[in-house]
């Protein structure tokens, strides 16, 4: 995988145009990079100051946009930043998160195995446009908070149980945090033969417990955090994900119901319109459809996909991770750190090729393959825009959950 010379060009054009188009375009504009960094540091200092941690972060820090504080009550008693001033404490988080960002390659490179790790840190940052390293530079939490997943991920992949239920506990702490984050269960889901239900179960209960809590502790400063979630429809911050394209679907291809607002995100909203709009629609046809993508990967996980253990761990590792990324409600830019190692390791295996030629796909699977890691590693949009990306793992979602049950693929 990505070891032909044709690839590997492509891969070094898209390094060319990432440092080019993501990192020299915007230090000419004199954008500041890490500017999720000041959410962290500002939300906190803003509650100690003027007890509401939720009101605008702008007179903070110069480096924010208006952005404001969106994690529970109990982070901004627990984010204690007043000793650090704001230049001590962006060279602290960006060391944090750069040694994240190592970590996590370094496991994902465990996991896979396929190429040598500055190979595999490559592809995880510079394919699909970039996308994953604009998130490494937009400082966010998540770029510390996919360690977990990582390190949970690798360890469902030992096949032994005790590691097995670490694995899924480690998986599901970043989502105490970013309550979104529990949906990378479903890995665990298509990966594990012998689940612990009782276990599973508690541990997806788990997030939303400790959401009830703070509510009940925190009720006025809940409430806060609920507006600023409630009107992120209204201000441009949906993301790429599930909802965006049932939202764009719905409202402009069969023109019915109200649409998002689409563009760069603007904090400053007319809370009238929190009661003049209505998506539960949107949300309705979101649960449909992540009940019928449990349902898929629960399918996948009653099979085996190749003969040997290890491939057919990987392949499923692969294809749960591409079910997380559909079912992302608001998919963004620093999600995407563990999408492109999987997502080739996917499209470049025997048993995609078998799913291809299951598929009413009248095409030779070599030019299908061929294809897919053209887009993968060398499609490039140079506004930095990742609409793109949802399309991409939806077709190879849908090809490669094409299985016939109780048949083994040959790897």
């Amino acid at each position: 995988m990505g070891r032909t010379i044709y690839l590997k060009i492509i891969l070094a054009l898209s390094i060319l145009g990432t440092i080019y188009f993501r990192i020299y375009n915007n230090i000419s504009n004199s954008k500041e990079f890490f500017w999720d960094s000041m959410v962290y540091y500002c939300g906190p200092i803003t509650f100690n100051k003027t007890g509401n941690g939720y009101e605008s972060l702008i007179g903070c820090s110069k480096e924010l946009i208006d952005f404001k504080f969106v994690y529970l009550p109990i982070y901004l008693r627990l984010f204690n930043w007043d000793i650090f001033s704001p230049t001590f404490f962006k060279f602290f988080w960006i060391c944090l998160i750069t040694i994240s960002i190592i970590l996590i390659i370094f496991i994902i490179k465990k996991i896979y195995n396929q190429n040598s790790y500055l190979m595999t840190l490559l592809l995880s940052l510079f394919c699909l446009s970039g996308i994953p390293l604009y998130g490494y530079l937009s400082g966010n939490i998540s770029n510390f908070l996919y360690i977990f997943t990582a390190l949970g991920i690798l360890m469902i992949a030992s096949n032994k149980e005790r590691k097995i239920n670490i694995g899924l506990i480690l998986i599901m702490l970043p989502s105490l945090f970013k309550i979104h984050m529990i949906l990378y269960l479903f890995v665990g889901l298509a990966v594990i033969s012998k689940i612990n239900f009782k276990l599973f179960s508690l541990l997806v209960l788990t997030p939303f417990c400790f959401l009830f809590i703070n509510k009940y502790i925190y009720p006025e400063e809940f409430e806060l955090l609920s507006l600023n979630i409630a009107i992120l429809p209204y201000i441009g911050d949906m993301g790429t994900g599930s909802i965006q394209y049932i939202n764009f679907i719905k409202s402009n291809v069969f023109q019915f119901g109200d649409a998002f607002k689409s563009g760069k995100h603007e904090w400053i909203v007319d809370l009238g319109l929190l009661n003049s709009k209505n998506f539960i629609i949107d949300y309705l046809i979101y649960l449909i459809f992540l009940i019928l993508v449990i349902y898929r990967i629960y399918c996948i996980r009653l099979v085996k996909l190749s003969k040997n253990i290890s491939d057919d761990i990987k392949l499923k590792i692969s294809i749960g991770l591409l079910a997380t990324y559909l079912v992302i409600p608001r998919l963004k830019q620093y999600d995407t750190i563990l999408c492109s190692v999987p997502l080739l390791y996917l499209v470049n295996s025997q048993y995609f090729i078998s799913c291809i030629a299951n598929s009413r796909i009248y095409i030779k699977s070599n030019y299908v393959i061929f294809f897919f890691n053209i887009i993968i590693i060398g499609f490039y949009n140079i506004k930095g825009d990742n609409y793109f990306i949802y399309p991409i793992i939806l077709i190879v979602f849908i090809i490669s959950s094409r299985i016939r049950d109780n048949v083994y693929i040959k790897n």
